[in-house]
């Protein structure tokens, strides 16, 4: 599993330190699909289609020019809140 120089793990890692469960998925998508370079900046839509064998959906909020609008409606929360009693909800990030 990659570490960086102060032994901290570079990508997933758990609540708890002593937590390897993620690390160790993480490693085995990594491994299916060719190493971790297939896999960083990977969608989270297709991971979680592969993890789950589910239907994944994506919603780019810097996309969505309602986006501020509905959260400030509370109608993007209410939708969030649907998607979680229906199934899983993931959530990720692009840095800038």
């Amino acid at each position: 599993m990659p570490f960086n120089k102060m032994g901290s793990p570079l990508f997933t890692r758990g609540g708890d330190k002593n937590e390897l469960w993620s690390m160790l998925l993480e490693k085995a998508y990594a491994k299916i699909h060719g190493g971790y370079d297939f896999i960083i900046g990977g969608d989270i839509e297709y991971a979680l289609r592969d993890l789950t064998g589910g239907i994944a959906s994506a919603v780019d909020t810097s996309k969505d020019p309602k986006f501020q609008e509905k959260v400030g409606q509370g109608t993007f929360w209410q939708g969030l809140k649907k998607e979680l009693k229906n199934g899983v909800v993931g959530c990720s990030s692009t840095m800038p």
